[in-house]
């Protein structure tokens, strides 16, 4: 069974304070660290040093430390994650990469960013959220004509949701929501993802059980 969708309510009340406490109890890996992954996540993609350089950028489910201390600087770099505020007041987090933070979910979001970015972004996240068709239409509506979204999720497709991970997605509806969103799939494949674990970087080839998958979409041009 497939679960793509969840109460707004129960997700904030129970999904994203789970979160929060994780994250007290594991605190934010410091610049260094999160530099080295946001290198190894380059290395992934194959990504260059610059591929964000004079573009707009937006990272979705930004996390305490990011994934982008490595690239050069976009020319607009934008952080977007429910527990944005917190990770940088309260926790310890490295934010420096982002110009601007935003705390609105996702799935809240739709004119606010339309067009705006060349490059979207989002690692371990999406399955973190409570509506999966949602958040990717609007992925897809903050792109210009023209751009690209790099996406990594936890495809959980054995194991039950957990109290941060409130979906359970199958690659396949993954692809059926970038299609129906009206991107074009430049790639997709299965494989880790970097990070931090005992005070280093490692790839972890599964996300709380399941496989994590990757894809490279565009925005065709208008």
């Amino acid at each position: 069974m497939l679960i793509l969708t969840a109460d707004p309510k129960t997700w904030r009340e129970q999904a994203v304070e789970e979160e929060a406490k994780w994250w007290v109890c594991n605190r934010p890996p410091g610049r260094e660290s999160a530099i080295e992954c946001s290198r190894m996540l380059a290395k992934r993609f194959g990504l260059s040093k610059d591929e964000f350089a004079g573009r707009h950028v937006l990272d979705v489910g930004c996390g305490p430390t990011g994934r982008m201390e490595y690239f050069d600087r976009a020319m607009l770099s934008v952080g977007l994650d429910p527990l944005a505020e917190r990770y940088r007041d309260d926790m310890g987090g490295c934010m420096g990469w982002y110009d601007k933070l935003y705390t609105i979910p996702i799935e809240q979001y739709h004119e606010t960013f339309h067009a705006v970015f060349d490059r979207v972004v989002s690692f371990n996240a999406l399955d973190h959220g409570y509506n999966l068709a949602i958040a990717i239409r609007n992925i897809a509506d903050y792109l210009c004509p023209g751009g690209i979204a790099l996406l990594s999720v936890g495809c959980d497709v054995i194991h039950m949701p957990n109290a941060c991970h409130p979906l359970k997605i199958h690659p396949a509806a993954f692809t059926a929501c970038l299609v129906a969103a009206g991107l074009d799939i430049v790639k997709q494949d299965q494989g880790g993802l970097p990070t931090g674990e005992d005070g280093h970087i490692v790839f972890k080839e599964t996300c709380t059980g399941g496989p994590v998958f990757h894809w490279t979409a565009r925005k065709p041009e208008q």
